[in-house]
């Protein structure tokens, strides 16, 4: 859980840095979005995908742009004149999905590969996860040994996908539910704050007992 503790206080902090005057953010569903691209990341990959570095690194942003790029071509040929010529002749927006798929494919493999390589080099030395440990869900794959590095691959790349629009859409009309429920927003606001730790982090015991938070 202290990966996506570290990704909330990033774009917390981020989108404190960048409030205007009048305490708004210029674009909260971009700034979403971002969010919810790192914590899925961390997710899916086991990574920080570096979107608040500063500068972000290169090959992440090009990593989650192709990514972006590929969704977004799959939904235009599935309309439109390409979505009857595609599977018969290699129309322009067929191309540039294939070369978008092929990017974040690679990318993402080297991920996987590095991870198969740090797992291998723990057990040449003897270092193993307690049986009750929890451990990051791409780790947890490939220990089980029940896909390929190459499935568990697609499979991230899946979850990934699909996981950023959807945090991010979800979290952005909550807030707004909040904000049209002021009583509501303070019930969970006091929750958070007698739950939390002393420096401010949660945990997953505490998480369990946010009652009202769930009902949100």
């Amino acid at each position: 859980m202290d990966n996506f503790t570290a990704v909330t206080r990033d774009a917390i902090e981020h989108m404190v840095s960048i409030r205007g005057a009048d305490m708004d953010i210029p674009d909260l569903s971009k700034e979403l979005a971002q969010w919810a691209t790192e914590s899925v990341g961390t997710m899916a990959f086991d990574v920080r995908v570096g979107l608040y570095d500063d500068p972000p690194d290169k090959d992440t942003v090009k990593f989650v742009q192709a990514t972006v790029d590929a969704l977004a071509l799959q939904g235009k040929l599935s309309r439109g004149w390409e979505s009857l010529f595609w599977k018969f002749f290699t129309t322009p927006t067929y191309r540039k999905f294939c070369e978008a798929r092929d990017t974040s494919y690679a990318m993402s493999q080297k991920i996987v590969d590095n991870k198969v390589a740090e797992l291998k080099k723990m057990a040449e030395e003897g270092r193993a996860f307690d049986d009750n440990q929890t451990v990051p869900l791409l780790t947890y794959l490939l220990m089980k040994g029940e896909l390929t590095p190459e499935e568990i691959n697609m499979n991230s790349i899946g979850m990934f996908r699909a996981g950023v629009d959807t945090t991010s859409n979800a979290m952005l009309w909550l807030l707004y539910d909040l904000a049209n429920n002021p009583k509501v927003q303070e019930r969970v606001y006091e929750e958070v704050l007698s739950l939390i730790s002393p420096h401010g982090d949660f945990n997953s015991e505490n998480l369990q007992s946010c009652s009202t938070l769930k009902l949100v």
